[in-house]
């Protein structure tokens, strides 16, 4: 038998997956475990507060002690993600929703998140499902949060969970900042000067900047890339390293440790690579290679800066290493990498392998707007390409 476990840090900052097959003879397994033991192996993981990947149990037991939901989709590749483990979920106003509420985390790129993603149509993460023990959603917040406007959404939903959708709906709309509703309008339809002048009124706001789930880390990031579309090199630049200046100072305003923090080094380490400071990034990102030395997650980012420099064959050892570890949703994105590398550098038959092999293995969501779809019909359209 196979069972799917939850590896986790002593902080509790991350879990990644693992599978351990155990062979049985009799009421034994055969490494000396007892049956006893081998069950509880695959009970559902709950760490701390949360349960992870175990949808059914936070959903029974909601309704049976008439609490409400808290359903964090993450990734452990994805910055905010991590920024709400580190600064939102160990915060000790969190902990004081225990009596009120169910933790429940889902990994975003394992099949098991697939039905309850279509359900509540999770196209990004973080997500965070507030819902009635019934399961019925009443708000969501995308993206990190301070620990304030995190706390705050959590006793609205409270206050809410005896009202009907179109009560709901109608709270929601009422609470939408005009500003960022604009901002986030002008990004989707990749408005790059609207988004400029969107993010110049919010940051020239202090008043409006202390109401919103952005930070000045946010939306400096924003504007590089928005300036990096415009193919504005020096403004690019400019403002990927004050958006890294910023997500420094937030860090050491979190109390976190700077050298092995996760979620604001995966962003702050990509702002300052894309600010052109390639010599430090790399320092950055080999010091949390050695701290993590089995996890995609740095691995991947790091492989896609010596991309960038046109180092492909030292891109190709960290994108390996990333495939190693990879799995779900993670696995299709760094395949795609490693496909893009081998021909670039004339490899076309390990191009052609490394995709056969894991889209020929791949299993797919039924639902299509589910995000995995996306990053298979990429592999599809590069394999079809070569």
């Amino acid at each position: 038998m196979t069972a799917q476990l939850y590896v986790c840090d002593e902080k509790e900052s991350y879990c990644v997956p693992r599978k351990h097959t155990y062979k049985c003879s009799g009421e034994k397994l055969e490494q000396g475990s007892s049956l006893k033991e081998k069950k509880s192996k695959l009970r559902p993981i709950k760490k701390g507060l949360f349960y992870f990947n175990s949808p059914e149990t936070a959903l029974t037991e909601a309704k049976a002690k008439n609490k409400l939901l808290l359903i964090d989709f993450f990734g452990i590749w994805c910055p905010p993600c991590n920024m709400l483990d580190e600064v939102v979920f160990k915060n000790a106003e969190f902990k004081r929703f225990k009596n009120d509420y169910v933790f429940l985390k889902m990994d975003a790129d394992l099949d098991l998140s697939w039905e309850l993603k279509s359900k509540y149509k999770v196209t990004g993460y973080p997500t965070v499902i507030l819902a009635k023990p019934s399961g019925d959603e009443i708000l969501r917040i995308i993206g990190s949060r301070k620990p304030k406007a995190f706390f705050k959404e959590m006793k609205n939903a409270l206050v809410w969970k005896s009202l009907n959708t179109d009560e709901i709906k109608k709270l929601n709309s009422a609470k939408e900042v005009p500003e960022v509703k604009a901002l986030e309008k002008a990004l989707e339809e990749n408005k790059h000067d609207e988004t400029i002048r969107l993010s110049e009124i919010i940051l020239s706001n202090e008043k409006l900047l202390e109401e919103v789930e952005w930070t000045k880390a946010d939306l400096y990031s924003v504007m590089a890339n928005a300036y990096e579309e415009l193919k504005n090199e020096e403004l690019k630049q400019k403002f990927y390293k004050k958006a890294f200046d910023e997500y420094t100072k937030m860090i050491s305003l979190a109390g976190l440790n700077e050298k092995i923090e996760r979620g604001y080094n995966l962003e702050r380490i990509y702002c300052l690579w894309k600010s052109g400071d390639y010599e430090n990034a790399q320092k950055y990102y080999q010091n949390l290679e050695r701290i993590y030395p089995d996890e995609f997650t740095f691995y991947y980012q790091h492989a896609h800066m010596l991309k960038e420099q046109k180092k492909l064959k030292a891109s190709l050892d960290k994108a390996s290493k990333a495939f190693k570890f990879s799995y779900g949703d993670n696995k299709l994105r760094v395949t795609n990498l490693i496909a893009e590398l081998y021909l670039e550098l004339g490899q076309k038959e390990s191009a052609h392998t490394i995709l056969d092999e894991v889209m020929r293995d791949f299993k797919l969501p039924s639902d299509k707007s589910i995000r995995t779809h996306r990053y298979f019909e990429k592999l599809s359209r590069l394999r079809a390409s070569i």
